[in-house]
C-alpha cells in the first residue's frame, strides 16, 4: 500500500481496519503515549492517548477537513465512560452523526455511565449555546429537575423535561426514568427493565399528586396491577385497583371509599374462550358455556345468589331457542320459567 504523502514514515498499514499507524508499545508490547491514525485517504482519523497503557485513554476522531467530530474518554472495546462529544462538519463527511434532531443541532452530547449506556444527552447550536433536541433555546431549569434532565419542546401532553438511561444497542430507555412539565411539576416516573420494557409507571396529575400507577409482571407484562387514585388527597388513595393475570384472562377489580376502606370488588375469569364466571367480593355470580358460534346462544349459564344458591339455570334446547330456569330455595330445585 503507497503511503500518502500526509502520513509520516513509520507509520504502519493496517489492511484489515484499511488505515495508517504511529505509535509506541512497552516492553509488553501495550500501546503508551500519543497514537495517530491516517485514513486510507491520508487524513487524521483519529488521535488517542493511551498514556501510560490504563485507560482511559482521551480520544479525538476526525473528519476529512480536519475538525473535530467526536472527543471522549475510551476505555477499549465499544466502552467509552463520561462526556462524549459529537461535531457535525461544513464539508462532506463519513462520522457519524446521531439523526432525528433538528438542522440547526451542531453538537450532541452524551454522557456515558457503561459501554453503549448514557444516561444524559446535551445538544448545541453552531455556536456552542446549549438548546433543545428541537434547537430552541431553553428556559430556565426549575431547582427540583436533575441536571442530567434535557429539555424537549411541551406536546399535548405537556412534557417539557425528560431524564432517563438509554441503551443504545436496543434504542430504549432502561432503569429510572422521569417526566416534568415547564413548571418542574413531576409528571411521569417509570421503571424499566434492562430489556427496555416497562415495569413500573407512575402518572401525575399537575399539581403533583399520584392520579394512576401500572405495575407489570417483568416476565408477562399483560399481568399488571392498574390502580386509579383519587384527586384531592393529601396522600394517594386508591380509588380503583385492577389487577390482570394469567395473560388478561383473570382480571379482579376492587373499588375504594376516598377514606380507603374496600366498597366491593368484581372478578371476570376466563377459563377457556368458552367457558367464563364472574364474581362479586369473591362469591362466584355467574358460570357460563358460551357458543362457539359467534352471537349464539350460550350453551349453559348459571347465576348464583349470595351464599351460593342457584337463582337462574340456563338451558340450551340445542335448537336456537333455550329455557331459563327460575331456582327455588326448597331442595335447590329449578324449574322452568313458562312465562
Amino acid at each position: 500500500m503507497k503511503r500518502p504523502d500526509t502520513v509520516p514514515e513509520g507509520a504502519v498499514h493496517n489492511d484489515t481496519d484499511k488505515e495508517w499507524l504511529l505509535g509506541e508499545a512497552n516492553e509488553n508490547n501495550q500501546r503508551i503515549g500519543h497514537w495517530k491514525i491516517w485514513h486510507t485517504e491520508g487524513y487524521l482519523w483519529v488521535s488517542i492517548n493511551y498514556r501510560d497503557g490504563i485507560p482511559p485513554y482521551p480520544t479525538q476522531r476526525f473528519h476529512p477537513d480536519g475538525t473535530i467530530s467526536q472527543d471522549g474518554e475510551w476505555y477499549g472495546g465499544a466502552k467509552y465512560v463520561g462526556p462524549v462529544r459529537l461535531i457535525k462538519s461544513d464539508h462532506p463527511t463519513s462520522e457519524y452523526f446521531p439523526p432525528g434532531n433538528d438542522d440547526s443541532i451542531w453538537i450532541a452530547e452524551f454522557d456515558y455511565v457503561d459501554e453503549y449506556i448514557y444516561n444524559a444527552q446535551r445538544y448545541y447550536d453552531k455556536d456552542n449555546r446549549e438548546v433543545s433536541s428541537d434547537g430552541d433555546p431553553l428556559p430556565v431549569r426549575p431547582h427540583n429537575v436533575f441536571a442530567r434532565a434535557h429539555f424537549v419542546q411541551p406536546a399535548s401532553t405537556g412534557t417539557s423535561w425528560i431524564m432517563g438511561t438509554v441503551d443504545t444497542r436496543i434504542a430504549r430507555y432502561i432503569g429510572e426514568y422521569l417526566e416534568w412539565d415547564l413548571d418542574g411539576k413531576l409528571l411521569v416516573k417509570r421503571l424499566y427493565s434492562t430489556s427496555g420494557k416497562v415495569l413500573e409507571d407512575y402518572r401525575y396529575e399537575f399539581e403533583g399528586k399520584l392520579s394512576r400507577s401500572s405495575l407489570y409482571d417483568k416476565d408477562n407484562p399483560q399481568d399488571a396491577e392498574d390502580t386509579y387514585y383519587y384527586s384531592g388527597t393529601a396522600t394517594p388513595v386508591a380509588k380503583i385497583s385492577t389487577v390482570s393475570r394469567k395473560q388478561n384472562k383473570d382480571v379482579i377489580s376492587t373499588y375504594f371509599e376516598k377514606t380507603g376502606q374496600e366498597l366491593y370488588s368484581i372478578r371476570k375469569e376466563e377459563l377457556s374462550p368458552v367457558h367464563k364466571r364472574s364474581y362479586f367480593n369473591d362469591e362466584l355470580v355467574c358460570e357460563g358455556h358460551l357458543s362457539s358460534d359467534k352471537g349464539g346462544f350460550p350453551e349453559s349459564a348459571v347465576y348464583y345468589a349470595s351464599g351460593g344458591s342457584k337463582l337462574i339455570d340456563f338451558t340450551n334446547n340445542g335448537d336456537g331457542t333455550g329455557i331459563p330456569g327460575v331456582c327455588t330455595t326448597r331442595a335447590g330445585k329449578c324449574y322452568a320459567n313458562l312465562a
